[in-house]
C-alpha cells in the first residue's frame, strides 16, 4: 500500500509510472498495488485535465 501526501505532485506521478511499467512482474509475485492520497474525485479530474493521465 502506498500512502501519498497528494496524488497530483510529480514525485507521486513518476512513482506511479514506474509501478505501472513493473505491474505485471509485481502481480506475478502476488503483490496488489493500492495507492491512497489526499484529494477527491474533482481534484483528481483536474489533475488528469492538466497532466493528461
Amino acid at each position: 500500500m502506498l500512502i501519498w501526501s497528494q496524488l497530483g505532485d510529480f514525485d507521486s506521478l513518476e512513482y506511479a509510472w514506474w509501478l505501472q511499467r513493473e505491474a505485471e512482474l509485481l502481480i506475478e509475485e502476488g503483490l496488489v498495488i493500492r495507492a491512497i492520497g489526499i484529494g477527491d474525485r474533482a481534484s483528481g479530474n483536474q489533475r488528469v485535465a492538466f497532466c493528461g493521465s
